[in-house]
């Protein structure tokens, strides 16, 4: 869904671990995450020169987790700022660019799928989030289906 605004703006690196557990959780709703982290990741760099910059998605392992990276090579996410990203209605995009309830909606939805949603930024070097999902025998969601 964000291919042609991607290929717009930065190079997509890729780098899974094949041999990731599977975890229990609601696909819909990580699709969901993983679309808003992609949007706001490009979204957080200038279009137009996509070879300056990178959108990396890698999986490293973490102990007990599924671990999901989706990293940017933005302008990076001001310190006083972090705190908030997170609160419902909460954002930096201009009057009519952005609603602040993406980084909110998925953080609620991680923490029903028993996972935990977390940022690193450096303004000017850019910003990653990390997504950790209990592997499938710790979910906490009673209706959710095996993902892999």
């Amino acid at each position: 869904m964000a291919h042609t605004e991607l290929k717009r703006t930065a190079t997509l690196e890729k780098d899974y671990d094949g041999e990731l557990p599977a975890v229990l959780a609601c696909e819909s709703r990580l699709s969901q995450v993983f679309l808003n982290l992609v949007i706001n990741a490009i979204q957080a760099m200038q279009p137009g020169a996509p070879q300056r910059h990178t959108l990396r998605v890698r999986t490293p392992r973490e102990s007990g987790f599924v671990r999901v990276d989706v990293s940017d090579s933005g302008h990076g996410i001001p310190p006083e700022v972090l705190p908030r990203i997170f609160d419902p209605f909460f954002t930096t995009k201009p009057a009519g660019s952005g609603t602040g309830v993406g980084l909110s909606i998925s953080h609620s939805l991680v923490q029903k799928m028993g996972g935990e949603l977390r940022v690193r930024s450096e303004q000017g070097l850019g910003t990653t989030f990390s997504l950790l999902l209990p592997l499938g025998e710790r979910a906490s969601e009673p209706r959710a289906v095996l993902a892999s």
